[in-house]
């Protein structure tokens, strides 16, 4: 397996399954291991819920953040993609895209456990659950 994509939302969680995947990829003898970075911005959603300024910052954390994980992947001589997404689409969806357009072979995730209020407030259901049921390559899930 060469080609990974890490979800990346800002999350604990995430942060752990980038540390994990950096750290395959610098064990990797070959060196061949690809690294998708990719961060989905909602557009839709963020509109709703906060002003202009707001959401421009959400959205300039999200690239800064996939920017500082890309320059570590570089300095350790990991090849890797920064993908940015903005889409007024559904997320997963604009997942598995990704993971088609980029023929990636696993993706990595990490999982926060929302209750059911949460989940029925924010209009979101587990972007993992939803990999699992949607997509037909290995997925890691980090809780």
């Amino acid at each position: 397996m060469n080609r990974y994509m890490i979800c990346l939302d800002g999350s604990t969680e995430s942060e752990r399954a980038f540390r994990w995947l950096e750290s395959i990829a610098l064990s990797d003898p070959t060196k061949d291991i690809e690294v998708y970075l990719l961060h989905v911005i909602d557009d839709k959603f963020i509109n709703k819920i906060d002003g202009k300024e707001d959401n421009a910052k959400r959205k300039e954390l999200g690239k800064k953040g996939v920017e500082s994980y890309s320059i570590e992947l570089t300095n350790n001589h990991i090849k890797n993609y920064p993908i940015i997404v903005e889409t007024i689409h559904n997320i997963k969806d604009s997942i598995l895209h990704q993971i088609q357009k980029n023929r990636i072979e696993m993706i990595v995730v990490g999982h926060q456990e929302k209750g059911r209020i949460k989940r029925l407030l924010d209009g979101h259901g587990s972007v993992s659950d939803f990999l699992l049921k949607n997509s037909n390559i290995p997925i890691l899930i980090f809780r």
